[in-house]
């Protein structure tokens, strides 16, 4: 309904390098400029769309810019230039300080480009633990939502939210030495805070055969917002 919360959208990463996510191949393109402070990021807008007003500030100029899903439209906006990368990313010539611009949003709208090839390809980072997990969780064939459904239950099941990694202890030193952390999350501590879940959850679902990336946003309600790394499957 119009009361749902809305996800705000920064950058979105699909290639994961040692323990950092990047963006691979994601050149920007420019949008063209539809009127004064006016991009449209839909080619046809939908009727009736809702409008939201977002302030922001820019420390050191050009910002990657915070969007809605399903963003159309955006107006107001004090910048020379736009560009769009492949994977939604959008970012804006725009001059260190505060600003604000209006955006038109539309459900079921997506800036982002389908999902290829490479987002089937598991990282070589950690790549026995992830697939022989995957191999044991979800038999090969299983349909790509049933998947998703068994790999969120298995985390709800097993896994414990935590703020911090203890050290390895016991037999698991010798062990743990040659691990990286997300490797001792899913093997070990079976514990870790969200950007555990959402890299563990990509990966294996990668691992299963269903197209993923790790998304970055944040949601947003009229009194704060609060960031929020989650996983979006693009099914």
């Amino acid at each position: 309904g119009t009361g749902d919360p809305m996800l705000l959208h920064r950058a979105t990463y699909d290639d994961l390098y040692g323990a950092t996510w990047m963006a691979r191949d994601a050149a920007f393109t420019p949008i063209p400029l539809s009127g004064p402070g006016t991009w449209n990021l839909a080619g046809t807008l939908s009727p009736s769309p809702r409008t939201l007003v977002i302030s922001d500030r820019s420390e050191y100029g050009n910002p990657v810019l915070t969007l809605p899903f399903g963003a159309q439209r955006i107006e107001g906006l004090p910048a020379s230039d736009l560009k769009r990368s492949p994977l939604g990313t959008v970012q804006a010539e725009v001059r260190p300080g505060d600003f604000r611009y209006s955006v038109f949003v539309a459900q079921g709208a997506t800036p982002e480009a389908p999902p290829g090839d490479a987002d089937l390809r598991l990282p070589r980072f950690d790549r026995s633990v992830v697939q022989a997990l995957a191999d044991k969780l979800v038999p090969r064939g299983t349909p790509p939502r049933e998947a998703a459904t068994i790999i969120t239950r298995y985390f709800a099941e097993n896994f414990r939210y935590a703020s911090w990694q203890a050290p390895p202890g016991g037999s698991y030193v010798a062990r743990s030495q040659a691990m990286s952390a997300l490797a001792r999350f899913l093997d070990e501590t079976r514990a870790g805070h969200c950007e555990y879940f959402a890299t563990a959850t990509v990966l294996l679902a990668r691992a299963a055969g269903i197209p993923a990336r790790y998304r970055s946003e944040e949601h947003t309600s009229e009194l704060q917002s609060r960031l929020h790394l989650v996983c979006r499957l693009l099914l």
